[in-house]
């Protein structure tokens, strides 16, 4: 994408940095060797990430010496170069060169020769920062900037830790929070109704079969009303059993009642 505002590459070198410091700190100290742009991942919304200390992990894994030239040309120490001894502060030489693309758009330095691009780094200073970058950025950050860039390890700053200190007040309360503003040019859409979620069928046939809760007076009510379908319908059936099939009678000659079947 280019070049980044100013307050976007500190913001990211300083997360670097943080991550620095913690490798660093282990016992022993884990120097990542080989930091690059391509390490550094910015997750949408999310802290950033330093990745691949595969390097720095096989060189402890293997018992090898720290002196071994390894990384990437375009961002090696010149200690690293020489094959010198090197520490932590070549973690920051790189992180210089990181924060230097960050702002120019482009590395410090860069041949298509790789001997040339190995005699810039160890005795060419880096090139100024374009005039309209330098004019609307802090004396400070471009001072910590030079000072990682620095041939010399001592000349570096002490630790990755220093670094994060001296950035610190150039990022915003936004930033420190960890909340990423989104662009100027961002366009915000109204946000669609939620579309109601369509039931399956085993969806509905669950449903179905779970019990249900009713009222406690719908409840009281059902009863009710229940028992005195209960209790009509015994008191009819009684009635009906009481009365009985009667047999048929007739009045004989003498008035009395003469029972048997009709002549």
């Amino acid at each position: 994408k280019g070049r980044l505002p100013w307050p976007e590459a500190v913001r990211i070198v300083k997360a670097v940095a943080e991550g620095l410091a913690a490798a660093h700190g282990q016992q022993p100290a884990i120097v990542h060797r080989d930091l690059k742009p391509e390490n550094v991942m910015l997750p949408d919304g999310g802290p950033v990430k330093v990745t691949d200390f595969g390097v720095a992990k096989m060189l402890e894994a293997a018992h090898a010496t720290n002196t071994q030239s390894v990384g990437t040309l375009q961002y090696m120490s010149p200690e690293q170069i020489d094959a010198r001894e090197i520490d932590a502060r070549s973690d920051l030489y790189s992180l210089g060169l990181v924060l230097y693309e960050c702002l120019a758009g482009a590395a410090p330095f860069h041949s298509s020769s790789p001997r040339e691009l190995l005699n810039q780094q160890c005795t060419q200073a880096p090139p100024e920062l374009p005039e309209d970058v330098r004019a609307t950025l802090p004396a400070g950050v471009e001072e910590v900037l030079f000072r990682m860039l620095e041939k010399a390890p001592d000349a570096r700053p002490a630790n990755a830790a220093e670094v994060v200190e001296k950035l610190t007040p150039f990022v915003s309360a936004t930033a420190r929070s960890g909340r990423v503003a989104p662009p100027s040019n961002t366009m915000v859409s109204t946000p669609h109704p939620p579309v109601p979620r369509r039931n399956d069928t085993v969806e509905l046939v669950e449903r179905a079969m779970q019990p249900r809760q009713i009222s406690t007076l719908v409840a009281l009510t059902l009863i009710l009303v229940l028992s005195l379908v209960a209790g009509l319908t015994a008191y009819v059936l009684r009635l009906r059993i009481g009365a009985g099939p009667e047999a048929s009678s007739d009045p004989g000659p003498s008035g009395q009642t003469v029972s048997g079947p009709r002549r």
